[in-house]
């Protein structure tokens, strides 16, 4: 477990496909990362999905009161690069914009590049979620490049925003 001051970081229980599945079938969950809700989705395919055997790394966010909000994760993993990349969600609408999600991004990369030596984490995200963004900026990440017009969302094109910090930048205090 990885304790910060309002949230921690713990790993992925089979009790947590119950929030799993409620979040990955909430559209306004889902618009927020990747604009493409992929509703519908049974439980037991949330379970094979972010269960034992998925090729990311999950970690649940809970507040420190024990109340489960979100999950965060890290996958393409490459020991060679020291590298990888890192995705999050907040699951519960009104523990948004609380600064959880910025402190559960700095918990994870503390892990990563304190206990796992780390060199560079890299983020894809939409470019109109500005609050988003704003927070990747809080741990250090920049801005790296964009894939123009990339998803199609509510009739407009949205680009999408890639984004990367190094162990010298990351902001984790």
């Amino acid at each position: 477990m990885i304790v910060g001051k309002t949230v921690r970081l713990r790993a992925w229980e089979p009790d947590d496909v119950e929030a799993m599945w409620r979040w990955q079938n909430d559209w306004d969950v889902q618009r927020l990362g990747d604009g493409e809700p992929e509703l519908a989705l049974s439980r037991e395919a949330v379970g094979r999905q972010f269960g034992p055997g998925s090729p990311l790394t999950m970690f649940m966010i809970e507040t420190i009161d024990g109340r489960l909000i979100g999950s965060c994760s890290y996958h393409d993993y490459s020991g060679r690069s020291r590298s990888c990349t890192v995705g999050i969600w907040i699951g519960e609408a009104d523990a948004r914009g609380q600064g959880h999600g910025t402190e559960a991004m700095r918990l994870l990369l503390s892990y990563l590049f304190r206990h796992m030596g780390l060199h560079r984490v890299s983020l894809q995200v939409l470019a109109n979620n500005a609050a988003a963004i704003a927070s990747y900026r809080k741990c250090g990440f920049r801005e790296e490049g964009r894939d123009r017009e990339a998803v199609f969302q509510d009739g407009i094109w949205v680009d999408t925003v890639r984004m990367g910090v190094l162990d010298s930048e990351a902001i984790l205090d």
